[in-house]
């Protein structure tokens, strides 16, 4: 695409696009870490005027009409200013989370924030920036931004009349009633015509029984005989029909004897409370627990949750075997309890960084399993959020990756064997549980392994002699190009470097995408020159189902 008529599509495009020089501010990273900082995270939090100077560091290069037309100015030239002028204090929070993908090189962030346009009108975005390579020009970095200000508000309204309904049912879900010593309805009763809608010939004497479902009128009218005889209070629960929703639900009752001077029962004075949101809110829960139970013990992997002291309170199966100790021990038990110190010590360590981190982390971690061997695990910790948005509790899932550590060590310590470690290996990577494939110095495929012709649905021969990145990685998720140059895989070739569990996203030959964790490492000759690569990936998608499962579950406790 000619740069004239990339620019076209720029100035017509309706979403606002800011073309903004990160040169300084990467420079102020790279000075950051020759000083020693590490958790850059930590850092920009604890020191909030570093990360205001960025702020100002940033220079805007240019904007788009819909830039000038979503922030109220009068030119671009009055966005070239500064990035001041648009923020708000929410806004550094999220300006914080580009710091820290510059720091860890990460390529590509995405945030729901607010800014403020030039007349101070606040302005819910969707913004979006993607960085080049560590060692690119950060001198023009393009930042999108969506205006989400109508849904936003559309939530807010939703919210507003969720409470409102949820007011309402509290004011007339609750029906307070009086009968004679007997248990006949005497006089009217408002609050029971209201909510039942029963007239007053309707309902008096023992009419109101009419309006309990019929599945439990026998079981309450013996209830209410039983109490009448006895002359004691009563409780029981039952479905009573709701005239405004034409509906039975779920109401609690109690009465209570009001007697003479002399003892005797004078009259009955009670409460009916509908409980229906609540039942159906346990009925919801109780399947939601069912589902997650379900799905986790089907997880090909170990999942857990701890609350905030450390002890386990859920554990599947696959976990109950690897940590060799039954749910019935487990659950109450700290890390210190079932595991050696030094285990324990490193499991609370990666728990605590969870907590700190409202995304999580993910670790390596090293266990002796049942077969007593030391198995690798990718272990995604994160924190369980309650209603206030404060962790109530930490849930993590591991992936046994021991097979595949041994692969890429296989292949480090072989890089100056290359073509011979291909030849003898021929059975391994046929019969290995991750795709695998080659490449030659033109980026072309020279080999493919039966999990990787599984994976992508391609057959060995229809790719070889093809490029890879033409085939299976060609475009992003929203369909646009994805360029070679870009693609951190391909990097391996100019820079030598190995490149280790990135998780990106290929295509298969019916069009789908799928995520993936992929290693690229060069293959060199006796000379130690690339000659090609070799891609190592896996389908992680019951991986990323299983941590959203467990947020699902979370958020419908």
């Amino acid at each position: 695409m000619s740069e004239e008529r990339f620019r076209k599509i720029i100035e017509e495009v309706g979403i606002s696009i800011w073309e903004e020089d990160f040169s300084h501010v990467k420079m102020l990273v790279d000075a950051l870490a020759a000083e020693g900082v590490r958790d850059f995270r930590r850092y920009f939090a604890e020191h909030p005027d570093v990360v205001e100077r960025a702020i100002g560091l940033v220079r805007v290069l240019d904007v788009n009409p819909a830039s000038v037309r979503m922030f109220g100015a009068i030119s671009r030239d009055e966005l070239l200013q500064s990035l001041h002028q648009i923020f708000l204090p929410e806004t550094r929070q999220v300006f914080l989370e580009e710091l820290v993908s510059i720091a860890e090189q990460q390529r590509f962030l995405e945030s729901e924030t607010v800014l403020k346009t030039l007349r101070g009108d606040r302005l819910h975005v969707l913004f979006t920036i993607t960085f080049p390579s560590p060692d690119q020009s950060f001198d023009r970095i393009v930042v999108t931004l969506t205006d989400i200000t109508k849904r936003k508000r559309a939530e807010e309204a939703l919210r507003e009349s969720e409470e409102r309904y949820r007011s309402l049912t509290a004011a007339i879900t609750s029906i307070v009633w009086t009968t004679d010593a007997k248990g006949r309805f005497v006089t009217p009763q408002p609050g029971w015509t209201a909510y039942t809608g029963q007239s007053w010939e309707q309902l008096r004497e023992f009419g109101w029984n009419e309006a309990t479902h019929p599945d439990d009128r026998e079981t309450i009218q013996r209830v209410w005989n039983a109490a009448c005889i006895s002359e004691t209070s009563f409780e029981f629960s039952g479905r009573l029909w709701h005239a405004s929703s034409h509906a039975y639900r779920h109401v609690e009752a109690r009465g209570v004897p009001i007697r003479n001077a002399d003892g005797t029962v004078r009259e009955w004075i009670g409460k009916c409370l509908d409980v229906e949101d609540r039942t159906q809110a346990e009925k919801a829960l109780q399947e939601s627990e069912h589902r997650f139970s379900k799905f986790m013990q089907h997880l090909p992997g170990l999942a857990w949750i701890k609350n905030l002291q450390g002890q386990y309170v859920y554990a599947n199966e696959a976990a109950e075997l690897v940590f060799q100790t039954p749910r019935e021990r487990l659950y109450g038990r700290t890390d210190e309890e079932i595991f050696p110190q030094d285990v324990a010590d490193r499991f609370k360590e990666n728990d605590r960084e969870a907590l700190i981190n409202e995304t999580g982390v993910q670790v390596v971690e090293t266990l002796k399993h049942q077969d007593g061997v030391l198995h690798h695990s990718i272990v995604s910790k994160f924190p369980i959020l309650g209603a206030d948005g404060r962790p109530v509790l930490i849930g993590g899932i591991a992936i046994d990756m021991t097979a595949r550590k041994q692969a890429e060590q296989l292949l480090l310590e072989s890089e100056s064997e290359a073509r011979r470690l291909l030849a003898l290996n021929q059975t391994i990577m046929m019969n290995m549980g991750e795709g695998l494939y080659t490449l030659d110095s033109q980026g072309l495929v020279t080999y493919v392994n039966p999990e990787a012709e599984r994976l992508l649905g391609w057959k060995s021969e229809e790719l070889l002699g093809r490029s890879m990145h033409q085939v299976a990685h060609y475009k992003y998720l929203d369909g646009s190009p994805f360029p070679l140059e870009e693609c951190p895989g391909f990097q391996v070739f100019h820079n030598g470097k190995v490149l280790r569990n990135f998780e990106d996203t290929f295509i298969r030959k019916d069009g789908s995408f799928f995520p993936i964790s992929y290693s690229s490492s060069p293959l060199r000759d006796h000379n130690g020159q690339i000659v090609g690569v070799v891609i190592v990936f896996q389908d992680i998608t019951e991986r990323k189902q299983a941590e959203a499962e467990l947020r699902r579950w979370k958020d419908e406790l």
